[in-house]
């Protein structure tokens, strides 16, 4: 029985944007290494299925088939799901979606074109019904045993049942730089990793791998029970790899990882020391929203493929926006 067997392994996958085509390469792995578990896998999105990627409509699909086939999985609700989801609904936040990569998921839903309207965002929200409920009904936060599963982060300052919306969806800085164990092991995405490896520290598992840039969408399988943990990794075909994580100790050691005692032909090699520096100082260096930094272009290892917005979106603040077209930016 391997590790995605057990009914207390939980497999969360980090941000999609978009890359279809690497998140059906990671479900069909978990299907073909689970098949004797009892219950069906347990699979945990952490969110950002949407936006920057070229497939948002059929990254969305297979969300839907997941929940469908393995009840017991979630989908965590990052900032962009949050955007569309309001686009699609309220629509108070619709012009700081479009600023923020609404363009590629509008392509996937729509086809292109030069402009999109109100119209536009309520024939997406008819035709795909499911779409909308399964980003109605997402989690911001799943808590089970030591684990802690959410798209961001959390903020160290407050309890972990007392969070604020805005921090659990786009929290960067106040939660990678806290050093010293929390209440919970984070499992989270949201700040992008370059070079693509996972992380661990003392009191968090960082998966966010760059999927839209790299080619590398990562998955934790976490025994919740036990405290073994695996990754995983998509590479070159659609191959999907169990991978190393930098273990970055900050003088605290690092979250306990029992690794497979049989080496497994697909492991990929470990990164090489010199990675080790370029995840931390990346990782300290992650472009933070509603910083006083320029507006300027970010390179890929931030997650940004154009201009930074230099502010924060306000998820608890009602957009009262203009109903005008949504032009493309020129």
């Amino acid at each position: 029985m391997t590790l995605l067997d057990l009914p207390s392994t939980v497999c969360a996958i980090g941000d999609v944007h978009g890359r279809a085509d690497l998140l059906a390469s990671l479900i069909d792995f978990i299907e073909d290494q689970s098949a004797r578990a009892p219950q069906g896998p347990r699979v945990y999105f952490l969110g950002d299925i949407v936006d920057r990627g070229p497939d948002s409509r059929r990254a969305m699909d297979i969300v839907c088939e997941t929940l469908r086939r393995w009840p017991e999985s979630r989908l965590l609700i990052g900032n962009h799901d949050f955007l569309f989801r309001d686009a699609l609904t309220s629509q108070r936040l619709v012009h700081g979606w479009f600023d923020r990569g609404a363009i590629s998921t509008l392509t996937s839903y729509l086809g292109n074109s030069d402009s999109y309207s109100f119209d536009d965002l309520a024939l997406i929200k008819t035709r795909y019904p499911e779409h909308l409920r399964i980003l109605q009904s997402a989690s911001l936060i799943e808590c089970i045993g030591r684990y802690a599963f959410v798209h961001a982060g959390i903020d160290p300052s407050d309890p972990i049942d007392r969070q604020d919306l805005t921090a659990l969806l786009q929290i960067r800085a106040p939660f990678l730089d806290h050093v010293g164990p929390l209440s919970h092991i984070v499992v989270h995405g949201h700040s992008p990793l370059m070079p693509p490896y996972p992380v661990v520290t003392e009191n968090r598992i960082s998966i966010d791998t760059s999927a839209v840039h790299s080619g590398v969408l990562t998955m934790a399988a976490i025994d919740t029970e036990n405290d073994r943990i695996q990754f995983y990794s998509t590479g070159h075909g659609g191959r999907v790899n169990e991978v190393d994580p930098v273990r970055l100790d900050r003088g605290f050691g690092t979250v306990v990882l029992q690794f497979a005692k049989s080496p497994s032909p697909n492991r990929a090699v470990h990164p090489e020391p010199g990675h080790l520096e370029s995840c931390q100082r990346n990782l300290r260096d992650s472009f933070t929203m509603g910083s006083s930094a320029p507006n300027q272009s970010c390179d890929i290892s931030r997650g940004f493929a154009g201009p930074c917005p230099n502010t924060p979106v306000n998820f608890q603040r009602a957009f009262n926006g203009p109903s005008k077209p949504l032009q493309k930016p020129s």
